[in-house]
């Protein structure tokens, strides 16, 4: 399997001999290639002859964003009807550690996986499966770089951080009645509307955009002043519970 790709080590696998699983090509009467339909995948041995890297977005649950992708063009060569490899195709925008594999045993094993999965997984689930097994590549890259930090874009608007250092400050936790009285009577909601959530989830986010959940954290409400506290909680909007956070005495939304 691929592992490990950056700048260094990308140009080596220009050339390098790989096997591709992909639709059947079998021959017409003209002696012409074609996609044979109804047929099982095959897999083909071939050479790789450009890489190409790029961010292709991806759109599940808390795996939204962009996720690198590296696509490799591969030549591979076609067998004909006594089994003879002789004829080549270009088969491009192949993604690496999905469809193209270091060893044949490897791909053998993928196709196998992807013929089991192909009528259980919706189009989406298949997507966010083969952009992870691509995602592997970059693994040391990621790494050595650092990629992943905190956000406020999607779970709290308030980091962790921020968080723990308001509780050194605080002198007590607020009482759950004591919040509920608080947020009525300073942001006119009736009390019996809201209720105070303590699981909280912080988010990261890489460089190319990917989100994911940091942590799972439980948060109590804190008071020190006007202008520093800390709740979350959920308002009953007509039977829809919208989540929400005070910080610093200001209403924020809670990105699910």
């Amino acid at each position: 399997m691929f592992a490990d790709i950056d700048a260094s080590s990308i140009v080596s696998l220009i050339g390098k001999p790989v096997w591709v699983f992909t639709e059947t090509r079998k021959f017409n009467r003209n002696g012409r290639i074609y996609t044979a339909s109804n047929v099982r995948n095959a897999i083909y041995k071939g050479s790789i002859q450009t890489i190409q890297i790029e961010t292709v977005p991806v759109s599940q649950g808390p795996s939204k964003g962009w996720f690198p992708a590296c696509f490799a063009n591969v030549a591979v060569s076609i067998p004909d009807e006594n089994g003879v490899s002789k004829y080549s195709l270009y088969l491009e925008r192949q993604l690496l550690n999905v469809t193209v594999f270091e060893t044949e045993e490897e791909a053998k094993r993928e196709m196998d996986v992807f013929a089991s999965l192909k009528d259980t997984c919706t189009g989406t689930e298949m997507q966010l499966r083969n952009s992870k097994k691509n995602l592997s590549l970059f693994k040391r890259l990621e790494e050595k770089s650092s990629l992943w930090n905190p956000t406020t874009d999607f779970g709290s608007s308030f980091l962790q951080s921020d968080y723990e250092a308001l509780l050194i400050d605080c002198e007590k936790i607020m009482e759950t009645k004591d919040a509920l009285k608080w947020i009525s009577s300073s942001f006119h909601v009736p009390e019996e509307k809201i209720t105070i959530l303590f699981d909280t989830e912080c988010f990261e986010k890489n460089c190319f955009g990917t989100y994911r959940v940091k942590s799972r954290e439980i948060r109590f409400p804190l008071y020190d002043s006007p202008t520093r506290n800390y709740v979350h909680f959920c308002v009953d909007d007509n039977g829809r519970m919208v989540h929400k956070e005070i910080i610093n005495g200001e209403i924020k939304s809670y990105n699910i």
